[in-house]
């Protein structure tokens, strides 16, 4: 799907999208080029004057990609990598146990340690915004997966080349 600015896709809460403190994988192919931060997802909800979920951004200028769970006031855990370039970007976000993770391109690029925080909330899933309605994205996304388990770097692999890469 394309993203040119303002506007997003919404998918309604619902249970599968519950992580709670588990375990879980998100994976994507993004395409961009920003000139200001755009949000590729977000399940977050503003709780207690702060935002709480998981969010997945690109935090130009600075041309890092993040993968972000915030609870109350605390950022927990922020992991990077550099690839606001307009090609296509291969993103596996884990959280297993206490452990972050993201892939990008099939290699390991960062990992963080993350407090056990409930991301469990009522917010719609929302692609191309933040619930806040800032940051909107402009590029593509495909291929878009959620788990309920953390993906083995195997099958992270196995992702990764299924469309000849």
């Amino acid at each position: 799907y394309q993203f040119d600015g303002p506007g997003s896709i919404s998918v309604p809460d619902n249970a599968t999208l519950k992580f709670g403190i588990g375990d879980f994988t998100v994976s994507l192919w993004a395409k961009y080029s920003q000139t200001a931060q755009g949000t590729l997802f977000s399940k977050a909800v503003v709780y207690d004057g702060a935002w709480q979920g998981i969010t997945l951004h690109d935090n130009y200028p600075s041309g890092y990609f993040f993968g972000n769970i915030r609870q109350n006031i605390y950022d927990i855990t922020s992991v990077e990598a550099n690839c606001n370039n307009n090609s296509w970007h291969h993103f596996v976000f884990i959280r297993e146990g206490t452990l972050l993770r993201l892939y990008v391109d099939d290699a390991s690029s960062a990992t963080a340690t993350d407090l056990p925080t409930d991301v469990t909330n009522t917010a719609e899933l929302l692609f191309g915004a933040h619930q806040s309605g800032t940051c909107p994205y402009s590029g593509l996304l495909d291929d878009v997966r959620f788990y309920n388990r953390a993906l083995t770097a195997a099958e992270i692999s196995t992702l990764y080349h299924e469309n000849g890469y």
